[in-house]
């Protein structure tokens, strides 16, 4: 009985299986069939996504082929594809060409005060007209870096094709003497020019200094002492006699002695400040005690103002500005 069973079973479809024999009368016998769970899913699959009953014959040989209308359709979602793919590549070739138009530098923009012209801005930046904005510019092409007496200079981006420089030169207020040649510098001891005389700095009313041994002074660059020092206390001494708006009365600053400090004034008045300390309420009250000589009929005296609680003044015959 079994092995006329599986003979049986083995002319079924793949995936049935016979689950009753039963005889009935004259209707002789009847068999019944059910799909195995697996079969039963593929099915249930086929028939959701094809609206139609999978033929037995396709189950038994383990084929089932698209219709024309599914080929179709099929097709139809590729050439979309294909549609949608070009039109995206065409999309991004149209931004990146109007990106391009609008990054094209054809204004250039000097805010502030230099010498310098709008093409060596551009040529220090590594930027040219008509090229893009992002064609040779880097993060290490500051034109301040290249270009002196730039003390800053910052580079904006403005669309459509505007470059924008705003500048600040090095203004120079001091000068020096270097090994027989001339610096002017700034406030900060930045070196902005040098000279072989010192007549152009004195007609363009600098403050005469001294300094302390100085081993570089490169232009565009804070000059470098012997000593290491940072000249810190030269910064705010030359800083404070800017802001009292004396520098035209200086003749002479000598601060190459850090506890020594002494400034000439209207060419007959010496000044010991000894340190930078209370600098700012020294110069005031030596202003008023040189205003109040000069009223007594007093030409020269020196004021020692190292101790602001005891200031001492004493008149001279003669004096010679340029020495301490």
């Amino acid at each position: 009985m079994d092995r006329y069973r599986k003979a049986k079973e083995s002319h079924l479809p793949s995936g049935f299986r016979e689950i009753t024999e039963k005889k009935t009368g004259s209707a002789g016998t009847v068999r019944r069939y059910a799909m195995t769970k697996k079969a039963g899913k593929n099915w249930l699959s086929g028939f959701m996504s094809r609206s139609s009953v999978i033929d037995p014959d396709e189950i038994k040989s383990g084929r089932i082929e698209l219709t024309a209308s599914e080929k179709e359709k099929d097709s139809a979602k590729k050439v979309i594809a294909i549609l949608i793919g070009t039109l995206s590549v065409l999309l991004l070739v149209g931004a990146a060409a109007v990106l391009f138009g609008l990054m094209r530098i054809e204004n250039v923009v000097v805010d502030g005060e230099t010498g310098y012209t709008a093409e060596e801005l551009m040529e220090a930046s590594g930027m040219q007209y008509g090229k893009s904005l992002l064609i040779g510019r880097t993060k290490s092409s500051d034109p301040a870096e290249k270009l002196t007496p730039l003390e800053s200079c910052t580079v904006k981006i403005e669309l459509p094709g505007t470059v924008v420089f705003t500048v600040r030169e090095t203004e120079p207020e001091i000068y020096t003497e270097i090994h027989g040649n001339w610096f002017s510098m700034s406030s900060g001891l930045r070196v902005v020019s040098m000279e072989k005389t010192p007549d152009a700095f004195e007609s363009a009313g600098l403050i005469r200094v001294t300094l302390p041994e100085i081993v570089t002074a490169t232009s565009g660059s804070t000059a470098v002492f012997a000593d290491g020092a940072d000249g810190e206390y030269i910064v705010s001494f030359v800083r404070t006699v800017i802001d009292a708006g004396i520098t035209d009365r200086c003749n002479m600053l000598f601060l190459d002695l850090k506890y020594g400090i002494t400034v000439t004034v209207d060419g007959s008045y010496r000044l010991y400040f000894g340190s930078t300390e209370d600098a700012r309420l020294k110069l005031d009250a030596a202003l008023r005690i040189i205003e109040e000589e000069k009223s007594a009929g007093t030409e020269c005296a020196s004021v020692d103002l190292s101790d602001p609680s005891r200031i001492g003044v004493k008149k001279l015959e003669s004096l010679d500005p340029m020495t301490r």
